[in-house]
């Protein structure tokens, strides 16, 4: 009985520690394919796009363990099929990049290219906002830095994948 109760109580600690973003309740690496029925519907196309009052939501799960996400190509994830693995929000109306506080000091990292997108990455949160011409269009939702005990063994941080 003693260990029923301990083990709970670690159950309980880890799903406190977990502070990924989420978006509308769904969290990468703990949400499931039903969590996301559950909190947001049937999806509007096939693979798991929805269109939404914010924009168009593009939800990927994993089909086994060991996959990678779409926020860094060298790292996979032991979670079980069905699991989500990232949400990619393509915004109806773009936020201004200004507004949004997307600083260093704020654990932001800033990542561009010759093509004009800038990615504005948070590791310990999870979320990349992808914005040109000062303004964000994209938002992507992954795994933070507390996910690090799901990583797969062999598979490390890496660069983004876009």
């Amino acid at each position: 009985m003693k260990r029923v109760a301990a083990s709970f109580c670690l159950l309980l600690i880890m799903a406190c520690g977990a502070s990924a973003k989420e978006w509308r309740g769904i969290m990468p690496l703990h949400s499931t394919r039903v969590d996301v029925v559950r909190a947001i519907g049937e999806p509007a196309f096939q693979d798991y796009v929805f269109d939404v009052e914010e924009g168009r939501a593009t939800i990927r799960f994993s089909v086994q363990p060991c996959e990678q996400s779409v926020l860094d190509n060298l790292t996979a994830w032991r979670v079980s099929g069905d699991t989500v693995l990232d949400i990619s929000l393509f915004l109806k109306q773009p936020v201004a990049v200004a507004g949004l506080n997307l600083t260093e000091a704020d654990g932001y990292e800033q990542q561009s290219d010759d093509s004009g997108i800038v990615n504005y990455r948070n590791r310990k949160e999870g979320i990349i906002y992808t914005a040109a011409e000062g303004v964000v269009f994209s938002i992507t939702y992954g795994p933070s830095e507390k996910d690090g005990h799901l990583r797969c063994e062999g598979s490390e941080p890496g660069r983004e994948a876009r």
